[in-house]
């Protein structure tokens, strides 16, 4: 997918995250929400490494072993939900992956396309 991204796909994207965010914080998740999350992740952190957004390497591995905790639960007891002490962190990266897809659409990260 090229950046700066259509509307529509950026939209589509944004829900699914926050879709998968909110039910994996309610714990009532899916692998399929939980797939999700580190899709997310990684976007999030091609955009910080690109120097947009306020993701530090530190702040993605936190997230990053929060969403592998509810990959092991899940797998494990079938419960796909996120820690309530992490939930926060994973779920502030995984938003500002989305907003920064969204700040794509718009336009804002225009040269992110030559990436």
């Amino acid at each position: 997918m090229l950046l700066p991204m259509p509307r529509a796909t950026a939209d589509e994207l944004a829900l699914r995250v926050h879709l998968a965010l909110a039910t994996m914080r309610a714990g009532v998740g899916s692998v399929r929400n939980a797939q999700i999350l580190p899709q997310t992740m990684i976007l999030t952190g091609f955009i910080a490494e690109a120097g947009y957004g306020a993701a530090t390497y530190e702040q993605l591995v936190v997230a990053e072993a929060a969403i592998s905790a509810a990959f092991d639960r899940g797998r494990e007891t079938g419960e796909w939900r996120l820690d309530e002490g992490t939930s926060t962190v994973a779920g502030d990266r995984a938003e500002i992956g989305s907003n920064s897809a969204l700040d794509c659409r718009r336009g804002r990260i225009s040269d992110m396309a030559s990436l």
